[in-house]
């Protein structure tokens, strides 16, 4: 919230389109890289410290962006953005993409997210870069239980500071209750070229239990350790930082 009697909506998804059943969507403004979409649900604990924006590459919202969202054929979708660069920024113009396969039919998610020339966020490095990456997300269910992973890359498009991530992830459900856990990590490539403001790895696990009240409302209790690994680029010392968090709460979708 900003000034008293205005809230600050500039950090959400913004934008105005065309929907159409058998040609798609056309929006233009503010919004997720298809990159970043591209991770479905495979996130068990989303918005919270067990995020995994701490650990992967790429959960990036982009001004300035034109999309195409196709329409799903048999389970099969394919999106596109493309991003005007403010000159200041002097970065090239970027591009995302992304193809996804979702068939509930049986239980079977996956999608491949590309970023190019998009200025966001890295997991390693402090500031935000113009980077290449590349996400490979997969989740299935069978049952009662739903099992998940991502593999992630990302380096600066001049070909530096590269990372890799990697996620594992499970949810049984019992009854109305959602038991799961979650363990993300993200690497760097060459340790040693890694900067001050720089990590060599960070890594999240994450347990928890959901809830469901309703269709609609659900308590939630999650339990968050994060690692970051430091490494000075002079003096290459290990320096630890360690984390927990616990997260309560309840959750109603209107």
């Amino acid at each position: 919230e900003g000034a008293v009697g205005t809230v600050d909506l500039s950090q959400r998804n913004r934008f105005v389109g065309i929907k159409h059943k058998n040609l798609g969507t056309v929006k233009a403004g503010k919004f997720d890289t298809y990159l970043k979409t591209a991770q479905g649900k495979t996130d068990l604990f989303n918005d919270f410290t067990g995020d995994i924006q701490f650990t992967i590459a790429g959960e990036d919202r982009v001004n300035n962006a034109i999309g195409y969202e196709s329409p799903s054929f048999k389970g099969l979708q394919f999106n596109v953005l493309s991003q005007t660069q403010d000159v200041a920024a002097k970065a090239t113009n970027g591009t995302s993409l992304s193809v996804v396969y979702d068939n509930k039919d049986i239980g079977l998610y996956s999608a491949l997210g590309v970023n190019k020339s998009i200025v966001g966020r890295s997991a390693l490095f402090g500031t935000a870069r113009e980077g290449e990456g590349i996400r490979f997300a997969v989740g299935y269910t069978v049952s009662a239980l739903n099992v998940n992973a991502i593999y992630s890359t990302n380096e600066n498009v001049n070909g530096n500071d590269g990372e890799k991530a990697y996620l594992l992830g499970a949810a049984y459900k019992l009854g109305d209750v959602v038991l799961k856990a979650q363990y993300s990590i993200a690497e760097a490539d060459d340790e040693a070229k890694v900067a001050v403001d720089g990590s060599t790895e960070k890594s999240s696990f994450s347990l928890g239990a959901d809830y469901n009240i309703t269709s609609k409302t659900r308590a939630f209790v999650w339990y968050t350790t994060l690692e970051d690994v430091k490494k000075d680029a002079v003096v290459p010392v290990a320096n630890d930082v360690e984390e927990t968090a616990l997260a309560l709460g309840v959750e109603h979708k209107f």
